[in-house]
């Protein structure tokens, strides 16, 4: 059974919260053991920047990011959504990201699979930037990407409310369960 880890990078209960939920209950319901991290919901500091995971050592700030990386640690599959803020991922996403880094370190992460959506409203090169931006995270890792997902919404309910976006949530949870 695989432990697929779903972290939602939005501040807000919206589009992208919406996606990673219908995706998480499509993989609950093939069997799989979904898991959706909502990084609004957490206490994560900033990263200091004083290198001190670079020595393998553990991180001098106490908050929820060791709980946080211990999940990727044991994740076989990543999902990571975030919305688009001027062409690029949310400040709450990239805080996240800059903490992983202790992971990096020791070459962690390496051959994990994971998929990637972004959501905005300032068009499709503008949301592509965001995908793109977790794309280096995944590729900084070495985690293989099997699908990168733009989504062009506005309002928190336009993806709920779009028949399309709906058949474009399914085909997405149906290739993650190709690419585990």
């Amino acid at each position: 059974m695989s432990n697929i880890l779903l972290i939602s990078g939005s501040p807000r209960k919206g589009n992208t919260e919406y996606i990673l939920s219908a995706v998480k209950k499509i993989l609950k319901k093939a069997g799989y053991q979904p898991e959706l991290v909502l990084l609004r919901k957490e206490k994560i500091k900033e990263c200091l920047g004083c290198s001190v995971c670079q020595a393998g050592k553990p991180c001098p700030l106490k908050d929820e990011m060791g709980r946080l990386n211990q999940k990727l640690l044991t994740a076989d599959y990543l999902i990571i959504g975030s919305p688009t803020y001027f062409n690029m991922i949310s400040g709450l996403l990239k805080k996240w990201i800059d903490r992983t880094n202790p992971l990096y370190f020791k070459n962690q992460l390496e051959g994990k699979h994971g998929s990637i959506i972004a959501v905005g409203a300032a068009g499709r090169q503008s949301i592509g930037k965001a995908g793109e931006n977790i794309k280096h995270f995944f590729d900084i890792y070495k985690i293989i990407t099997d699908q990168i997902i733009l989504f062009e919404a506005e309002h928190p309910d336009d993806v709920k409310d779009n028949l399309e976006y709906q058949k474009k949530i399914r085909q997405f949870a149906d290739g993650v369960i190709r690419g585990i």
